[in-house]
């Protein structure tokens, strides 16, 4: 299991590739250097995280992306689907792939929306593009002087907000659920009810 890259690399656009990413995306070129077979189970990010994105006092999702930055998602239980599925098939079959696991591609914007249909008394319809001031309390005080671990969403953030997007799409995650039927993707209206509380 590995991470989506993204659609261009972080130094063609002056920023910082996420330490965490790198470090697998080096792993997997020296497996396919070293000869040894493989299948790589590439995903996004985990839904999960769009919980840091909730809102606590203006009911709002704020993120520090355009509202119409397209963001892939990816539940931790259709990642076990696909693996399961490689080996229904026989791992030859997909031999030497790289398989993008996707469950929902989303905006800011459309994710607000489809999350107020879920939570209409909580969340609001609107998306709010966090501000200057939030990112640069994040990224310059939070994160370098309380959570150095945490750099690598900073690192994130950055590519994404420039349009740097994983490398994924409708194609992908068309794919993936020919490949896990007759069972379903997770959407995200399944997964809020069951994993978030607000």
């Amino acid at each position: 299991q590995t991470m989506a890259r993204f659609d261009r690399p972080s130094e063609d656009l002056g920023l910082e590739t996420p330490v965490h990413f790198m470090t697998k995306w080096i792993i997997e070129d020296e497996i396919k250097a070293s000869g040894l077979p493989w299948i790589f189970v590439c995903q996004p990010a985990y839904m999960r995280i769009i919980r840091f994105s909730l809102p606590k006092i203006f009911r709002r999702i704020s993120y520090p992306y355009p509202p119409n930055q397209p963001l892939a998602f990816v539940a931790e239980e259709d990642i076990g689907k696909v693996v399961s599925a490689v080996f229904r098939d026989g791992a030859e079959k997909h031999l030497h792939q790289a398989i993008y696991v996707v469950s929902e591609l989303l905006t800011p914007t459309e994710l607000a929306e489809r999350m107020h249909s879920v939570f209409p008394l909580s969340i609001r319809s609107k998306y709010r593009q966090a501000t200057w001031v939030e990112r640069m309390f994040f990224d310059h005080i939070l994160v370098r002087f309380f959570l150095p671990p945490m750099r690598y969403i900073s690192q994130i953030n950055d590519n994404l907000r420039l349009g740097n997007s994983f490398h994924v799409d409708i194609e992908d995650q068309k794919y993936i659920q020919e490949l896990i039927s007759p069972l379903g993707l997770t959407n995200l209206e399944d997964w809020a009810k069951q994993n978030i509380v607000v």
